[in-house]
């Protein structure tokens, strides 16, 4: 394994190789300072091929005809952030697969857990207030989506929702504020302004769960969440989100929402949370020592660990398939129109 620095202070250089997403270098970070005097270099520059201990390939971004010549020495490393209904035919591709040595996904059971989101301190960040006290919100329920046609249909149920409970909509997808939009750095004080904002996924996939849960918990506003299954490892407690599988359609999600909403002892009993009490075990295991940067660190430790020349083969963990997600239309099918 390639690395740099000295035994009793290693350094690690991880080199993407590929775009993220439509971004060219998103990530750039001379020396991050990790656990056991280890130090990480996250670079797009590709001048330091001959340093790097990986190299990172999004699967967005990923050109088959613009590889590197492998190394036993350097390990390859696949990112997805994407829900796989987007990306199945790359993640399906065996071929492709066996090229990568570890997965990096959104999916807990990667070998390195990269979450839709990137912030310092996650169990500080779902404790943040509304600066808008109860009685003088705005709106009921917010909502702001670019994505019209997504997967799982949730444009479907929400307009079946908007038949029973008023929604303000800002963003393309469903829009009924007559034109007026919301700047991006505006969005969470904008949300803050009301009691509920629909945290609803484009797809329907286990740990997929992207920023829309954290912005509401920026916000202070009740999360209404419609996903993955299994929300525990993302939120404080049972008791901090509502989920709409939880209902037998929109319209009985409308009619507590209504409830929920005119009762100011009722809606805060989804935010007791904030008080820095009753977080899960499993939410406190999963975030509470996790920065911003932990992903490339926890890396850095692994690739100094295995010593063994790469296999040319995906990693042992889970990668995220086309078995881990509902069906397409799910949604439409859960509003029971």
């Amino acid at each position: 394994m390639r690395s740099q620095g000295s035994a009793t202070h290693p350094h690690v250089v991880l080199l993407y190789w590929s775009p993220w997403f439509d971004l060219v270098n998103p990530f750039e970070f001379p020396a991050i300072s990790c656990a056991n005097n280890i130090s990480v270099t996250v670079t797009h520059n590709r001048s330091q091929i001959r340093e790097a201990a990986a190299l990172i390939f999004h699967v967005r971004g990923f050109n088959p005809q613009d590889l590197p010549p492998r190394s036993t020495d350097q390990k390859w490393i696949l990112d997805t952030q994407e829900a796989p209904v987007h990306d199945a035919a790359f993640m399906e591709d065996f071929a492709t697969m066996r090229q990568f040595d570890y997965s990096m996904s959104y999916h807990t059971g990667a070998d390195f857990f990269h979450p839709l989101w990137l912030y310092d301190n996650y169990t500080q960040l779902v404790l943040q207030r509304s600066p808008v006290p109860f009685e003088q919100k705005a709106g009921l329920v917010f909502f702001l989506a670019s994505n019209c046609n997504s997967y799982s249909d949730r444009e479907a149920y929400i307009e079946e929702l908007m038949k029973y409970v008023e929604v303000h909509s800002y963003g393309s997808c469903l829009h009924n504020m007559g034109g007026k939009t919301i700047e991006e750095d505006r969005t969470i004080r904008e949300m803050s302004k009301y009691k509920f904002y629909l945290a609803f996924e484009n797809a329907n996939c286990d740990d997929y769960v992207s920023e829309k849960l954290a912005n509401a918990f920026r916000a202070g506003v009740v999360p209404v969440v419609a996903g993955p299954a299994d929300y525990s490892s993302f939120i404080p407690n049972n008791s901090s989100v509502i989920n709409a599988r939880d209902f037998p359609s929109a319209k009985e999600l409308a009619l507590y929402l209504h409830r929920v909403g005119s009762s100011k002892m009722l809606y805060d009993k989804y935010l007791r949370y904030k008080t820095g009490h009753g977080f899960t075990e499993t939410f406190e295991d999963m975030w509470k020592r996790r920065g911003e940067l932990a992903v490339f660190c926890e890396m850095g430790e692994e690739l100094l660990a295995s010593r063994n020349p790469s296999q040319h083969q995906a990693g042992t963990a889970v990668l995220p398939s086309l078995n881990q997600c509902e069906e397409e239309g799910f949604m439409r099918k859960l509003a029971n129109m």
